[in-house]
């Protein structure tokens, strides 16, 4: 109320943690350079009103700046790349980069694909960094897990007749599929069927015995050393594990370093992110569940604290 007193001024600012921040730092700074005993409370109010009102109008000017500056540059990019590609409408020179549109295939998100150059383009799933991609977030699943789990299949029937023992299979299984399994569980977000699980375990169980007769179960298998097992990996935890290491992310203040909590913020409203694991399930009518990354780190919350009561 005592800001606002001041002098007129866009009440926006105060919904601004910069402009908080930036307010308390200046007040602070009058405060400890005006410390004199023959100042009277009256006249250190006064003059303070003055200097803020100042600093206020610097701020607000030293904001517009910035927006303009920053808007001035948006628009010599976007008039740079127009010129660039009417130079060179087949093969646009971007930062230094050729693009070769006969080679690139064209995404559509929530939209009808439009081709609007002359070069013919593809449009449909693309491959980057090893996972393919579908405007579906459905069916990355098919697209990524199901021929992973073919490819293991075929790597572990060919490695079958190999000499190795069963100390050394279970290795095998750490090296050779086990990060192939886990990168695909880092990345996307959709959970797999139980029978997948259930098709992979198979495989691999199969291929410790060499398709003969089992001597261990596959759960005494997994456990570790200490409790009579080979710590043989149990990829349906390494799953939960990786979509638990969410929740404890959503439970920082600081999120700084991962911007992709400001846009589940976002799909929150006003529930707090880190409040979700605690909600119960009948309020739970919110747009946030209904987003595939939330529902299924809270589904592995579910299981996760099932197995952990299970196991104790």
């Amino acid at each position: 109320h005592q800001l606002r007193s001041c002098s007129p001024f866009n009440t926006s600012l105060l919904k601004e943690q910069d402009f908080i921040n930036y307010f308390k730092r200046e007040w602070a700074i009058y405060l400890e350079q005006n410390n004199l005993l023959e100042i009277s409370p009256c006249v250190l109010w006064e003059a303070g009103k003055a200097v803020m009102r100042g600093k206020i109008i610097s701020y607000c000017a030293h904001k517009k700046n910035k927006e303009k500056t920053l808007i001035l540059e948006l628009e010599q990019k976007i008039k740079s790349l127009e010129n660039a590609y009417a130079a060179s409408p087949q093969e646009n020179i971007i930062n230094n980069y050729s693009i070769n549109w006969s080679k690139s295939t064209v995404l559509p998100l929530n939209c009808k694909f439009q081709n609007i150059i002359t070069t013919s383009l593809q449009s449909g799933n693309i491959r980057y960094l090893g996972i393919n991609f579908s405007p579906r977030l459905l069916d990355l699943v098919r697209l990524n897990h199901i021929p992973l789990l073919k490819t293991i299949e075929d790597d572990l029937t060919r490695w079958n007749s190999l000499p190795i023992s069963l100390m050394g299979r279970v290795a095998t299984i750490k090296m050779m599929i086990l990060p192939k399994v886990n990168y695909l569980f880092l990345m996307i977000p959709n959970k797999p069927s139980i029978a997948w699980f259930k098709s992979l375990d198979s495989y691999i169980y199969k291929f410790l015995w060499k398709s003969k007769t089992s001597r261990i179960s596959l759960k005494t298998l997994q456990k570790l050393k200490c409790s009579g097992g080979l710590e043989l990996p149990n990829f349906y935890h390494y799953f939960l594990a990786n979509r638990l290491q969410y929740v404890s992310r959503w439970m920082k203040s600081n999120r700084s370093d991962s911007p992709w909590l400001d846009l589940e913020q976002t799909l929150c409203g006003k529930l707090k992110i880190s409040d979700l694991p605690l909600i119960s399930s009948s309020i739970k009518h919110y747009n946030c569940f209904k987003s595939l990354t939330i529902s299924t780190t809270l589904i592995c919350v579910c299981v996760g604290m099932y197995v952990c009561v299970f196991v104790l």
